[in-house]
């Protein structure tokens, strides 16, 4: 494998009673854990005590397939080990039955890690009945049949990843409700653990074969939204974009018929173009024929001085045959009800435009324990922008831009603003509780050089804040002592002298590694700044670049 790692997801057993209104959060003993991070909880995990685990698992050619179950095993301590493997039963014109080589092999894999370490057994489920029908997600409901399933171990594990969607969610789903159902006394503490092998580059090399010409519900997932009851309620799909999956994602567009789609990217990702690169490749099926709220695009051009100093300037039409590209549009009320309702757990919520929705938002995550960072460029709607000062843990503003906001926002209660001064760095004041400046404080900017474009190094600035201040929500942040506060600000400073080495807000991730920017931006602060060392250069035609993103390109001749 090209990349993998293992990440774990775990639920601590915990005693509720049988008043749902009397049982807290499900996730409230929630635990994620990931890398090194995974084997390190379960020898912890598993030494603490005599633990009885049962380990359910896909039986496939996906090289994954015994990675999680070897680590599990290989830990040791004391207690019962029962390894399930669920088999898929597809039929003999199976496209999968290629890979049985592969399949024979992994299992080879498993008998020898269960070797004298566990119990080892397969249960087949059918994919399709006899009359083609699916049912393979029913069939994996029915794995675990009642709580006496679960009830003798201490530990549940399901490890997902040589196991498709349709199995896997109405599996894992089946396990909750037995938990959650079951548990009514103290005497009962299992766990529920997810496992993954993440490898994206392997995701991506594995296409279907044999498309259905319509789609279906997983089993126990509709909601409700086939019920005539329910016609008339707004239905907001949420897809999550992976490459090849262009015909699959309109099919399930025909069963859903959304009244709103609202894509997920990948973000972060191992390979920080590969958000651009779907935006591409779904653009037709997306844009043009779902008609999904288009991307803003913008245009930045890179002049010179007469003195030769870089500057540069945006512009919203395509600098081919003029079309306006799509402009921002703020979030519907509705699209933020459902952000507010997939979102559990949130760190921080960032937003630079105050509306109605975005507000909304921010009030939910902040009650969650987020911090709210808001940026605003302009102040627009008075009432609005007032509203969005109440809510903010930090306020970030350029002084080129809003020179004159230290004095409108006040005594405003905002625990922490930050005005940047351009090159001349920037200020800030606090009044967090454990680092209270009782006024305005300053920060020199570390310099740039070769210094060839500032656009996105404010942006670049407020990341490394929100990565060094608030990516461990309100409580680390109330927390915050002053040498970590300007140690945070150095850190973002840095960022935005390093992004300033490149052409383009986003071209320092695009060219160079993650390592060696992280490895440049301590340069920088150390004062010993590195040369930038490119990965790879960017050479794409302007004619043929924006054909790509721009429907008056394809109508027409470039001028």
């Amino acid at each position: 494998m090209a990349r993998s790692g293992l990440q774990a997801q775990s639920k601590r057993g915990a005693t509720l009673s049988g008043d749902t209104s009397a049982r807290g959060p499900r996730w409230e003993q929630y635990v994620l854990e990931s890398a090194s991070g995974v084997p390190q909880f379960w020898a912890s995990h598993l030494r603490e005590r005599e633990r009885d685990v049962l380990f359910i698992m896909g039986k496939g050619f996906d090289p994954r397939m015994c990675s999680g179950v070897e680590m599990v095993l290989g830990t040791g301590g004391a207690g019962r080990r029962d390894v399930l493997a669920i088999e898929f039963d597809e039929g003999i014109t199976s496209p999968s039955k290629a890979h049985d080589p592969l399949v024979a092999k992994n299992w080879e894999r498993l008998e020898t890690a269960c070797a004298g370490r566990a119990t080892l057994s397969a249960k087949s489920i059918q994919i399709r009945s006899g009359e083609g029908r699916r049912i393979g997600s029913r069939q994996a409901a029915g794995i675990l049949s009642s709580a006496a399933d679960i009830a003798r171990y201490s530990d549940l594990v399901i490890d997902i990843s040589a196991l498709p969607r349709g199995i896997y969610v109405p599996l894992i789903a089946k396990a909750l409700y037995l938990l959650d159902s079951e548990r009514t006394d103290e005497r009962s503490h299992s766990n529920l653990h997810v496992l993954v092998c993440e490898d994206p580059a392997l995701d991506r090399s594995i296409r279907d074969e044999g498309i259905e010409e319509t789609a279906s519900y997983v089993h126990g997932f509709s909601g409700g939204l086939e019920m005539e009851a329910t016609a008339g309620q707004p239905k907001i799909w949420i897809p999550v974009l992976g490459e090849g999956q262009k015909v699959q994602l309109g099919i399930i567009y025909d069963l859903i018929l959304p009244d709103e789609i609202c894509p997920v990217l990948p973000s972060p990702s191992v390979d920080p173009r590969r958000a651009d690169d779907l935006v591409l490749e779904y653009r037709e099926l997306l844009f043009d024929r779902l008609r999904v709220v288009d991307t803003p695009i913008v245009v930045q051009y890179i002049r010179k001085t007469g003195e030769g100093l870089p500057y540069h300037r945006f512009s919203w039409s395509c600098p081919n045959c003029g079309r306006w590209f799509p402009n921002y549009k703020p979030i519907l009320l509705r699209t933020a009800e459902a952000i507010i309702a997939g979102i559990k757990d949130p760190n921080v919520f960032f937003f630079d435009r105050a509306s109605p929705a975005a507000l909304a938002v921010a009030r939910a995550f902040a009650e969650k324990g987020a911090v709210v960072v808001f940026e605003p460029s302009g102040v627009g709607n008075k009432t609005l922008f007032r509203q969005a000062l109440r809510v903010a843990h930090i306020l970030k503003y350029s002084n080129e831009r809003l020179g004159n906001l230290a004095e409108t926002v006040g005594s405003a209660p905002v625990p922490l603003q930050i005005e940047t001064l351009g090159g001349d760095g920037l200020r800030y004041r606090s009044c967090i509780p454990s680092c209270d400046t009782t006024g305005w404080r300053r920060l020199e900017a570390y310099r740039a050089k070769p210094f060839k474009d500032a656009a996105g190094a404010g942006d670049w600035c407020t990341a490394g804040i929100i990565h060094r201040l608030a990516q461990k929500g309100m409580y680390a942040f109330r927390a915050t002592v002053e040498s970590r506060l300007v140690e945070a600000l150095k850190f973002g400073q840095a960022l935005a002298a390093w992004s300033c080495k490149f052409e383009g807000a986003r071209a320092g991730m695009y060219s160079v590694s993650r390592a060696v920017m992280r490895a440049e931006v301590e340069g920088i602060m150390r004062g010993t700044p590195r040369p930038v060392a490119l990965r790879r250069k960017l050479d794409v035609g302007r004619a043929e670049a924006f054909k790509k993103i721009c429907e008056g390109c394809d109508q027409g001749d470039p001028r």
